[in-house]
């Protein structure tokens, strides 16, 4: 008999040195591409089971060419994955099954599930954090309304993109380009859509920082209890954050360096912020009148007192991290040493330059390192 038919004979020599017939039947290949054979006693029974097998791989073929064009593509795909994951021939009916019903559950997914799966994915980062991405999220949501994750387009995000103030961009970029890549990971969309948005370049005003004129006002007619913090972000270059956590513990005796621990940095990261003298003569009149307060403020505390502080220099709002941008400023002044002062602020030099460096003049600089409780006259 021909191979083309599906079966042909065989002669077989036995152990003991003993010819019999027997038939082959060709069924096939396998995964790795070699012929899988079947051995048969008669040739009726390798002819039956060699017409069953046409008639298998005939309906098969006629079945996936009667398909749309769409199911043909999931099919292939299927089969791609199932040879990329090594499932065996047997078992590739089951796995192509498993699949497809993941992949309905997947359509069914709504775009607020997947955001409530991803920040419980997020659960070690700080509540700040968190509570920020959430309001990030939500926003999102409520411009585009409810509906399964797949369906998300590019045109969708670009055109809730366009909606959003040149200045806010890239914050709402950052913030959700992390949600996305979860969705890629989770085969929920097939890319990213929010990195191949395209940022606006700005002009960057210099930050704000406070004058000579408005640091004494502030050190000399700001509340007992606003002087501690007051003295650490303004010359020490704290964060606003950090300054709440830290207690007298934190600083050595001497006066000379203040400790600030990866579990109050923002960066999570330790470092040392070096005291200079004039801060040292802040920090002794704040311990002998117990003005740093251990405890730290709660948020309608903190906006209480950043009011009266505006009001007390005769501005509208507080200027946002006006304090830490006026240190780092005088610091990259008297250090010319961007390296240092980075390291001091816990950031890197290019943050520096981009967020909290104003040109301030030398003479100024001499000024503010010089402010002390008797040149502020601060009883």
């Amino acid at each position: 008999m021909s191979a083309v038919l599906g079966y042909w004979r065989a002669d077989v020599q036995s152990r003991k040195g003993t010819r019999y017939e027997s038939w082959r039947v060709y069924l096939g290949r396998d995964e790795e591409g070699k012929r899988v054979l079947k051995r048969c006693r008669t040739e009726e029974e390798a002819r039956r089971l060699a017409s069953h097998y046409k008639q298998c791989r005939a309906e098969v073929d006629l079945r996936f060419l009667r398909l749309p064009d769409e199911k043909k593509q999931v099919l292939i795909e299927l089969v791609e994955l199932a040879k990329s994951r090594g499932v065996e021939l047997r078992k590739l009916k089951s796995f192509c099954e498993r699949q497809l019903k993941e992949e309905e559950k997947k359509k069914e997914c709504l775009l607020s599930e997947c955001m409530e799966k991803y920040l419980k994915g997020l659960a070690g980062r700080r509540s700040v954090y968190l509570n920020s991405l959430r309001w990030y999220l939500e926003k999102f949501l409520s411009r585009v309304g409810e509906m399964p994750v797949t369906r998300m387009s590019y045109q969708l995000v670009e055109t809730v993109y366009q909606e959003i103030s040149l200045r806010s961009r890239a914050s709402w970029k950052n913030r959700l380009s992390g949600f996305f890549s979860w969705c890629v990971k989770h085969e929920y969309l097939p890319e990213n859509y929010v990195r191949k948005l395209q940022l606006p370049r700005l002009d960057r005003e210099p930050p704000r920082i406070l004058s000579l004129e408005e640091c004494r006002r502030l050190l000399r007619g700001c509340r007992e209890e606003d002087l501690g913090q007051i003295v650490l972000e303004l010359f020490g270059g704290v964060r606003p954050a950090e300054a709440q956590k830290l207690s007298q513990s934190y600083i050595n005796e001497k006066l000379t360096e203040i400790k600030i621990g990866g579990e109050m940095a923002k960066t999570r990261s330790f470092r040392l912020v070096p005291i200079a003298p004039n801060m040292a003569e802040w920090m002794k009149l704040c311990f002998s009148r117990e003005e740093v307060k251990v405890e730290s403020k709660g948020k309608n505390k903190i906006r209480k007192s950043r009011r009266y502080l505006a009001r007390l220099l005769g501005l509208k709002n507080w200027p946002r991290d006006c304090l830490r941008h006026t240190a780092a400023s005088m610091m990259l002044q008297r250090d010319k040493n961007a390296e240092k002062v980075a390291l001091d602020l816990g950031n890197s030099p290019a943050v520096l330059h981009r967020y909290y460096k104003n040109l301030v003049s030398e003479e100024d600089c001499r000024a503010f390192w010089s402010l002390n409780p008797d040149t502020v006259r601060r009883n």
